[in-house]
């Protein structure tokens, strides 16, 4: 093989790097947005935690009476949910939260948190 060939072999293989690289900086912060858990939980708001320094996110308990010693833990994101959340929280309102989870979530989405991911709440009378 020639000078040419290996020099053209070289910056196919250097610009595989570059955008190898990209994908892999893009998942990891983004995910991989591929559902592969979904569900609903009814009850009530104990607590509702911020973490993170960078990306905040919130951790949500939940306890299915108010009687219950057990709690189950979410994380939540959005400005809507959020407020939902702490609305019932403060007024003791039983919710029905729906969540998911994805397949990679990435940094921005609950990544520091294993837990499902709340996406959406309903304040129940």
């Amino acid at each position: 093989m020639n000078k040419k060939g290996q020099d053209g072999i070289y910056i196919a293989f250097f610009l595989f790097m570059i955008i190898a690289t990209i994908v892999f900086v893009v998942l990891c912060i983004f995910g991989l947005h591929v559902e592969d858990n979904t569900g609903s939980q009814v009850g009530y708001i104990t607590t509702i935690d911020t973490n993170g320094i960078i990306f905040k996110t919130k951790s949500v308990y939940i306890k299915s009476n108010l009687e219950s010693s057990q709690e189950e833990r979410y994380c939540a994101e959005g400005e809507d949910v959020i407020a939902n959340l702490t609305f019932a929280r403060d007024n003791g309102s039983k919710v029905k939260i729906y969540y998911n989870d994805w397949f990679f979530r990435g940094i921005t989405h609950c990544k520091s948190e294993d837990l499902d991911i709340i996406r959406a709440v309903e304040v129940l009378k």
